[in-house]
């Protein structure tokens, strides 16, 4: 009998628990209280005007008392940025001038206080953007619960991607974009770049999505080129100059930190949350999806981190999907590179509250990372697409299986972002598959 949807969705909603793993056990009994909601953005005097900004202000990579800013302003070199703070009412606390450098004006706010609402906007005389708000993360205990979104792939095959919509309803921390946030294919030039970047910034839901909560971005291969290479002769081949445009550009839009020596860095988010942003496209090599010095970072960081949950953000996949996908695009995931793969799988075993968020393979899905062994003990949520061509998902598992195996809870063939909340006083995480109109598609409850 052919399998339907909802043998995908809600008959292996207890896949995980089936699998023959002892579950976690809790951290404590008593669920850590929701935060206070966040105010209603406030409604400047001042005039709109989306032609001189036609994106708001780009808030990114929010601490406790800091956050990065890109402001674009046509035809202009300087704006003034207003900096509002929530204060029972919203109360202007700074006006700095910005000056452009490349593409937009960047700033960093510093000095903020934690767990705090802030609200931003653009100023050129008597003009201004829409206004963007955010939180900043809290500084230490108590501990309370988080809650971000996470999706991928924000491709046009979805034009109207309505279900980014839906992202402004839910008073995010923050947002995590998964990579593909931007499809350039094509693209060479740094002007070319620019216009891919404002193409997508301008589409009313992604200007929502910027508008509502900051972001912890990283990429995968559409920021550049479709399954780009530094691999000189290859079809696939991108020079260092285009790959260093594309960088700056993105740099310039998406407010990144590096990290001590590439793309690869932490981010935290209070006490309680350690993410973990993996660069799985520029250090490529034969047999190795990411640098040696990468891999032995990660082996250092993850296992001395103190936070009760840590993320491992990796754009390409880590699950062993071969009973599902055998070897379609094996080297567009981890499970191209053995070797690397059984290190990764055998390092996210040994940590305790550890689980992984994946994207580019335009489905989404929940599973334990392998059906037995280490990686059975590990949870990977592979979040979107927003907007790319649907992977047929559920055709290839009727093709191939008599059902999902067993290390999977859920697949899912349809346009998505991932609402997650992180409950530090269980050791709960709750992710919900959020699609065009607004619903839930499917939902899983793990601790990792």
């Amino acid at each position: 009998m052919p399998m339907r949807r909802r043998d995908l969705l809600i008959g292996t909603a207890a896949a995980l628990a089936g699998c023959p793993v002892p579950a976690p056990e809790p951290v404590a009994a008593e669920p850590s209280p929701a935060r206070q909601p966040s105010p209603e953005a406030p409604e400047p005097e001042v005039p709109l005007d989306l032609e001189l900004f036609p994106w708001g202000v780009v808030v990114g990579e929010v601490t406790a008392g800091s956050a990065l800013v890109r402001a674009r302003v046509v035809g202009q070199d300087r704006c003034a940025l207003v900096v509002m703070r929530w204060e029972g009412a919203w109360v202007e606390i700074g006006r700095p001038e910005l000056s452009r450098r490349g593409f937009t004006c960047p700033h960093v706010l510093s000095g903020l206080r934690a767990d705090t609402p802030y609200a931003v906007y653009a100023v050129r005389g008597s003009r201004r953007s829409r206004v963007t708000r955010f939180r900043t993360a809290p500084a230490a205990q108590p501990s309370r619960r988080i809650r971000f979104g996470a999706s991928s792939c924000f491709g046009g095959a979805n034009p109207d991607m309505e279900n980014v919509h839906y992202v402004v309803e839910h008073d995010l921390d923050f947002f995590l974009l998964a990579g593909d946030t931007v499809y350039a294919d094509g693209s060479h030039t740094r002007e070319e770049y620019e216009a891919s970047w404002s193409v997508q910034l301008e589409r009313p839901v992604m200007s929502d999505l910027f508008a509502s909560t900051s972001t912890l971005a990283i990429w995968d291969d559409h920021e550049v080129a479709n399954d780009w290479t530094r691999e000189e002769g290859a079809n696939d081949y991108v020079s260092p100059e285009q790959l260093r445009t594309a960088i700056q550009v993105m740099e310039e839009i998406v407010p990144q930190r590096r990290g001590p020596v590439g793309f690869y860095r932490t981010h935290r988010w209070g006490d309680d949350l350690e993410v973990f942003l993996l660069d799985c496209r520029s250090e490529r090599a034969p047999g190795q999806m990411v640098s040696e010095e990468q891999l032995a970072w990660l082996e250092t960081k993850l296992p001395a981190s103190t936070a009760r949950f840590k993320i491992v953000v990796s754009s390409l996949h880590v699950t062993d999907h071969y009973p599902i996908l055998a070897n379609i695009r094996v080297n567009e995931r981890w499970q191209g590179y053995p070797d690397q793969r059984a290190r990764l799988v055998s390092l996210l075993a040994s940590v305790p509250g550890s689980f992984v968020i994946t994207g580019d393979m335009h489905f989404g899905s929940v599973q334990h990372l392998d059906p037995e062994g280490p990686g059975a003990t590990v949870v990977e949520v592979a979040a979107g697409p927003s907007g790319s061509t649907l992977l047929p998902i559920e055709q290839m598992v009727e093709l191939r299986v008599e059902g999902l195996p067993s290390h999977y809870a859920l697949v899912l063939e349809s346009w998505s972002w991932c609402l997650f909340e992180l409950d530090p006083g269980t050791g709960g995480v709750s992710v919900q598959f959020i699609g065009d109109t607004g619903e839930v598609l499917a939902a899983h409850a793990f601790a990792p």
